[in-house]
């Protein structure tokens, strides 16, 4: 027997989820007008005459406070990679009849970049191509080797090598950048 209440009742558990979704769209919807209208001040100011672009009260007082620079990119980048590669990784695994799920796959490439991000901040320090080379080769080995295990517990053993190549590719992706950026 049955003893929730009728859907959209006072106490229903559906009610609350419905009320919740609803809450949520609003504040979404109004961050969402909010990026626009600071989006429209930052084309606005990349459209006035320059004489007006380089004063700064325009680049100092009227410009919103999240503006980009190449900080806020790379790591633009470096998320809408990581997040790619979650979803390129759950959908491999999951196609070669493993069992994973996209927040364990995010957590596996977040966990195992590690090396890389250290590999990053030794190729920060030093200009010499020949030592980023072999810094970032070392922690690509580094990070692939960590990602190992919790690949081989994700699939059948006959096909750890097939999951674990998109995860090579992400990481050469990654080690590509460390080297090409300054």
């Amino acid at each position: 027997m049955d003893i929730r209440p009728p859907f959209g009742t006072v106490g229903s558990p559906y009610l609350t989820v419905r009320k919740l979704g609803l809450h949520l769209s609003i504040k979404i919807n109004k961050a969402l007008a909010l990026v626009a209208s600071h989006l429209k001040l930052r084309l606005a100011e990349a459209h006035a005459s320059p004489r007006l672009r380089d004063s700064p009260c325009l680049t100092h007082c009227d410009a919103p406070q999240w503006s980009p620079r190449a900080s806020s990119q790379v790591f633009a980048v470096a998320f809408a990679l990581l997040a790619a590669g979650a979803v390129i990784l759950t959908l491999n695994v999951l196609l070669l009849g493993g069992h994973i799920i996209f927040f364990q796959s995010l957590s596996l490439l977040g966990y195992c970049l590690f090396p890389l991000d250290i590999g990053a901040l030794i190729c920060m320090l030093k200009d010499n191509v020949i030592i980023k080379l072999v810094v970032v080769s070392v922690s690509l080995a580094w990070s692939c080797w960590a990602a190992y295990p919790f690949m081989s517990s994700a699939v059948n053993p006959r096909r750890k090598a097939l999951a674990l190549y998109p995860v090579f590719l992400m990481y050469i992706s990654v080690g590509f950048l460390i080297i090409a950026i300054d």
